[in-house]
């Protein structure tokens, strides 16, 4: 019954200040990603939201951004060899 109140005041207040039609689960996900992106620990999330276990938090909630793609595709990157070679001649 707690939770349904709260459920019920955000759409209340959505609705009152006619804020864009998002889900409360979906302030719940940003928050988890906003923590992360801003270099919060993940354990601390998962105490934050009150999540069991931190797979869930991991799994469904904090969602890697783009930036973070990039740093993830360039540390691959780094690894390679030196890939700076002369191209090999085209050949007809």
């Amino acid at each position: 019954m707690h939770n349904i109140l709260y459920f019920l005041h955000f759409r209340i207040m959505r609705d009152k200040y006619d804020f864009k039609h998002i889900r409360f689960h979906d302030l719940r996900r940003s928050c988890a990603t906003l923590l992360y992106e801003n270099g919060v620990d993940m354990k601390a999330i998962q105490e934050w939201l009150g999540h069991n276990t931190i797979s869930t938090t991991m799994n469904i909630y904090a969602h890697l951004n783009y930036k973070n793609k990039v740093t993830a595709a360039n540390a691959i990157i780094g690894l390679l060899p030196d890939t700076k070679k002369e191209p090999a001649p085209a050949t007809n």
